[in-house]
């Protein structure tokens, strides 16, 4: 996470229209003040504490769900839109995962099993659209609703196959994970390392603040699957910390998503955007002015490319002698 924060450290200064600037710190301290509450609350309760997490994630990818189908024509950020399309499917896993957790009586005939192979399921299912959505970056999304559909049977599909006792064992009451839910782990920190590497070579198509905060969000949830390899309890120090890393991983995610979806687009098309007349540079402070072409990708978080609409061309080919009128 240090190495994206480092090259990701210009971005967080961005300049707003009226000379303010957005600032991560207050953000940050209150999530890991948060986390660390967590953490406490589980030494005393951790039925609660997982609850509670397991909560956060799950109206976390709600609403970033639904703030990507809103925005997804006035942002333009396709790659988001897959990203939440994965978290609101995972969500849904991870919603009768705390429910059938040890200790809350809703699936009583069944053992610590049944909440982690839900867990394995949700977690192959996110790393697997967080690596498919990376390979997408860049690409244009036509149809916005075949994935969400595709991603509803296979997830239906899944929790329907648990049930039925057609999904490999990965917890054994006394004896701790198996040999596939360990395996499986790290087979999902593959993939997301995979999906790491392909978001650096694509990095020129986010811009820094983005990348900063996708790339962190990304090695929380490989910190996170790390941790879950290592407990024997459910209710142990090492899943602990996995859910602890996972809320950070989550709540990293919604500032993504709040900042790219809501602020940016809100910021472009929502204001008066003070514009020179004569050079068409853009007010951004007071005594401060940088291109359109630059306020526009900072502030809509996209790369600005550069063409010639048909007026444009015509009249070029005119003045340069090229046109066949």
């Amino acid at each position: 996470m240090s190495w994206f924060l480092r090259h990701g450290s210009g971005a967080l200064r961005v300049p707003c229209f009226g000379g303010k600037r957005w600032c991560p710190s207050a953000y940050l301290v209150v999530v890991v003040v948060l986390a660390g509450a967590l953490f406490v609350v589980s030494r005393y309760n951790y039925l609660l504490f997982h609850s509670l997490v397991e909560l956060t994630a799950i109206v976390t990818s709600g609403v970033f769900f639904a703030v990507a189908v809103v925005m997804l024509r006035r942002s333009g950020h396709e790659f988001l839109f897959l990203l939440a399309t994965g978290f609101s499917a995972s969500a849904v896993i991870d919603l009768v995962h705390a429910l059938a957790y040890k200790g809350m009586g809703v699936f009583p005939s069944y053992t610590s099993n049944l909440p982690t192979q839900l867990w394995i399921l949700a977690r192959y299912l996110e790393a697997l659209v967080i690596l498919g959505a990376s390979i997408w970056l860049g690409r244009r999304l036509r149809r916005w609703w075949a994935l969400p559909l595709a991603l509803g049977v296979i997830t239906a599909s899944g929790i329907a196959f648990i049930f039925l006792g057609w999904f490999p064992t990965a917890y054994v009451e006394g004896s701790g994970l198996t040999h596939f839910k360990i395996i499986s782990e790290y087979v999902i920190v593959v993939i997301l390392v995979a999906a790491l590497v392909i978001i650096g070579q694509k990095r020129s198509l986010l811009d820094r603040w983005t990348l900063s905060w996708l790339g962190g969000a990304v090695v929380l949830t490989i910190a996170a699957e790390v941790c879950f390899t290592r407990y024997v309890s459910v209710y142990g120090t090492f899943n602990a910390l996995g859910h602890i890393c996972k809320f950070l991983a989550y709540t990293t995610m919604l500032r993504l998503v709040v900042r790219n979806m809501l602020e940016r687009p809100m910021q472009v098309f929502g204001a008066i955007v003070p514009v020179c007349a004569r050079c068409k540079a853009v007010r951004v402070a007071d005594n401060e002015w940088v291109m359109v072409e630059d306020y526009l990708s900072e502030q809509a978080g996209k790369p600005v490319s550069h063409g010639l609409c048909p007026r444009c061309y015509q009249e070029m080919l005119r003045e340069s002698g090229l046109s066949e009128d």
